[in-house]
């Protein structure tokens, strides 16, 4: 029965340092992780400024912005 629970103990023991290794491993890789799919996300819906073109279908024909103008109220 004594050598059982030393088994038991050593089993815990086992388990609770598996655990603290996984739980360190998870931390780094979520850490690391900083920009994350939002910062992607981001980056995709980001607009073209005033002097960039802005591509179609056509790779071969680049498209320049229009002009702003404010419609007669």
């Amino acid at each position: 029965m004594e050598r059982e629970m030393e088994e038991l103990k050593r089993e815990r023991d086992l388990a609770q340092s598996l655990l603290e290794s996984v739980r360190k491993a998870k931390k780094v890789q979520k850490g690391s992780d900083q920009c994350g799919p939002s910062g992607q996300v981001a980056r995709c819906l980001s607009f073209p400024g005033e002097n960039e073109t802005v591509p179609t279908h056509s790779r071969d024909t680049p498209v320049t912005p229009r002009s702003r103008t404010r419609g007669a109220n």
